[in-house]
């Protein structure tokens, strides 16, 4: 009965934290980075084939490999849900229930593992604290970072623990094989950061009951190359193309301290006294999970401070990889020393020991019910964003509206008239003027018209896939990601959010007009008389759609294929994929780059230029690009004259080719694709790759595996 009340009682907590209320009101999320993971739930529901390497979408930037930078097995549980309710209410009860479950994830990891009921009692209110950490609102894991849209690195969490007590009870007894494979697998095809963690975790206790497991290492064998076989379905190709998604130049943080140790001194030493505690009885009694848990815990660690750049992710992502170790091992240290009190001899002990577990209970919930988000609202660092009460009713500002008002929908928040005429001016230009990608002005940086300027990446939802967006969630995801930071700052009256900083180039409509023809944008959507003004100023540029104060201007004879008024400015020698996102991006920062394309190669006519390219304009002969025609993976046009340069401004990446009149494709500046027909009517499309197809041959075959093991089980039975 203590264990169900620890449990249920850990996850009412976390679920009162998250406005509960909303979670069942027909309204899509709007705010943070959940707005755009959104339409990758719809995108799954629309065509499940999406999720299989290769899968692309054209729905942001300029098209892109959706589930290839993120996993798409959370999405997956999101459409799943969506079967019994509206897909509105399914991405809130997707992002919400990994903190709801976690609770029980600890729990049957550590029962799994064969640890006292006390134990794993205490690890599941150990979770309590990590969840309402406000440490780091963009880690994952948290409350506040899970609300801000990294719910995939929570069910990474959810996955990991019950995956290493499954482990620990496969290599302990030989049972339960295909649920490990299984669960070891949904662990790696959430969210990488905690997959790789619950992998280190299992090859950890491998190592640590290697006694225990060799008798029987075939089923082991089998069980791993099964788990690992379905997790390369999305990992081989995110190794594999990694090089065409963007290093985000992340600062690493260097305040170790306050970081790794957020409770202050006291509060961090207390904390740390007890999961030492932990380690030193399960050494003892030979509990294999918490001594794995604790060497991952260190390494999460020593990770976070000995990692630098050049992993295209921050350090500071490896921190809940810390937290939540550091709390499970010291629930566990709770028990520890109750067990320590109670075998002592005096009997006074003893009753201390017996009140020491409801009084570490009771601490959870004083400080957990009430508050909004965090209890560590006075030790939190610069980094910590999330909004409520702290401890000891300290303020934690923030995200604003962002976290506070996620769940209830664009329809019902304070701001809603103005989402709800924002989703209007989408829809209503889909169907007067046609499709097209969508940019918008993001105002001047300092006072948003909206609690939340992203409702716009809805445009294919709310469209059904008619209008796209420039910009998205998954800013990993493509190398178009810069170019296109860069045409928001063009088009914006102040500064936006570079991501990377070097990718805001400031206001400059005029030049942001010409960056909206070559990337192939159509839509400028615009607030207020000023920016309607401005835009009036721009030729080219006419109203369309209104509704309340939003605008959507039209950029006339815009198309996705364009013939350069230059010809294309080799880099010579050539520049690796891995760097050419960085080299276009410092091109973008010269005067006059949006008249010249850069290509990585090219015809020996065209004009060459050494790292770092300098514009050098060579008229081309002019061209008539006509018949264009796209669909999400395929580009015709025709011209009417040959053997010259067009310019096809969808995102380059590996799987695109020529099906038809020409020869060859090039990648041109910012990730665009650069193609001379040899005929008068060309034709590119993308298919599956060579490792896209050998991922998913290497997926079934861990299907196979996982049938072998469930036949070879019942068979032991």
């Amino acid at each position: 009965m203590i264990e169900v009340l620890c449990v249920v009682g850990a996850a009412l907590l976390v679920l009162a934290a998250v406005n509960p209320a909303t979670l069942f009101v027909n309204a899509l999320p709007v705010g943070t980075d959940l707005t755009g993971h959104v339409v990758g739930m719809w995108l799954i529901r629309e065509n499940p084939g999406v999720m299989l390497p290769g899968g692309w979408t054209d729905t942001a930037f300029m098209g892109f490999p959706i589930f290839t930078f993120y996993p798409w097995l959370p999405s997956l549980l999101g459409v799943l849900i969506s079967a019994v309710t509206t897909l509105p209410v399914a991405a809130k009860l997707v992002t919400v229930l990994p903190l709801v479950l976690l609770p029980a994830a600890a729990w049957a990891g550590a029962r799994l593992a064969s640890l006292p009921r006390g134990v794993a009692a205490l690890m599941a209110v150990a979770t309590v604290p990590f969840m309402f950490d406000v440490t780091c609102s963009r880690c994952g894991g948290s409350v506040v970072s899970t609300l801000n849209g990294e719910y995939s690195y929570a069910w990474g969490l959810a996955f990991g623990l019950v995956a290493l007590g499954l482990t620990t009870r496969l290599l302990a007894t030989g049972a339960g094989a295909v649920a490990t494979a299984l669960v070891v697998s949904a662990a790696g095809l959430s969210h990488p950061i905690p997959g790789l963690w619950t992998a280190g975790g299992v090859i950890v206790l491998l190592g640590l009951m290697r006694h225990l497991w060799l008798p029987r290492w075939r089923r082991v064998a089998v069980t791993g190359a099964s788990a690992l076989l379905l997790c390369l379905v999305w990992w081989l190709p995110f190794l594999a193309y990694r090089d065409w998604m963007p290093n985000l130049n992340w600062a690493k943080q260097t305040d170790y301290v306050s970081w790794l140790l957020p409770l202050g001194i006291i509060g961090s030493a207390l904390v740390l006294a007890l999961a030492v505690a932990a380690a030193v009885d399960a050494r003892t009694r030979s509990w294999w999970a918490p001594q794995g848990l604790a060497i991952v815990t260190v390494s999460s660690g020593v990770l976070f401070v000995v990692l630098g750049g050049g992993l295209g992710q921050y350090n500071d992502r490896l921190y809940p990889l810390w937290a939540l170790g550091l709390w499970l091992m010291a629930g566990a240290g709770v028990w520890s020393l109750a067990r320590r009190l109670v075998a002592a001899p005096r009997p006074g002990r003893a009753t201390i020991a017996r009140g020491l577990i409801p009084l570490a209970l009771l601490l959870v919930v004083a400080l957990s019910v009430g508050t909004r988000w965090g209890w560590w609202g006075v030790s939190s660092p610069p980094q910590g964003v999330a909004d409520g009460v702290g401890l000891g009713g300290v303020s934690v500002t923030g995200f604003g509206a962002a976290t506070r008002d996620w769940g209830r929908g664009a329809l019902v928040r304070d701001d809603a008239a103005e989402l709800s005429d924002v989703a209007d001016v989408l829809i209503n230009t889909a169907s007067t003027s046609g499709c097209g990608r969508v940019v918008m002005n993001r105002g001047d940086g300092q006072s948003p018209v909206l609690g939340e300027p992203n409702l716009h990446w809805l445009a294919p939802v709310l469209t059904n896939g008619c209008l796209t967006s420039t910009m998205t969630a998954q800013i990993h995801a493509s190398d178009s990601v810069a170019a296109m930071v860069g045409l928001e700052s063009l088009v914006s009256d102040g500064a936006v959010r570079g991501v990377p900083p070097e990718a805001d180039f400031g206001p400059n409509l005029a030049v942001g007009v010409q960056w909206m023809r070559q990337l192939g944008v159509r839509y400028l959507l615009l607030h207020g008389r000023d920016q309607v003004d401005a835009a009036a100023s721009v030729p080219g540029l006419k109203p369309g759609a209104v509704a309340g104060s939003w605008v959507m201007a039209e950029l006339e004879g815009v198309s996705l294929v364009t013939a350069p008024a230059n010809l294309p400015l080799v880099v010579d020698p050539p520049v690796p994929n891995s760097r050419w996102e960085e080299l276009t991006r410092t091109f973008a920062q010269t005067d006059d780059n949006e008249k010249v394309t850069l290509v990585q190669d090219g015809a020996t006519t065209w004009p060459r230029t050494s790292p770092p390219a300098v514009p050098q304009e060579v008229p081309a002969k002019a061209v008539a690009v006509s018949q264009v025609r796209a669909t999400g993976d395929s580009v015709s046009f025709r011209v009417d004259t040959v053997d010259l340069p067009v310019v096809v401004a969808v995102s380059d990446f590996p799987g695109w080719t020529v099906a038809s009149g020409a020869a060859d494709l090039y990648r041109g500046s910012p990730n665009v694709l650069v193609v001379v027909p040899h005929t008068n009517e060309v034709t590119i499309s993308r298919s599956r790759t060579v490792v896209d197809w050998l991922a998913i041959v290497l997926g079934a075959l861990g299907l196979v595996l996982l049938v072998v093991l469930g036949v070879k089980g019942r068979g032991r039975r």
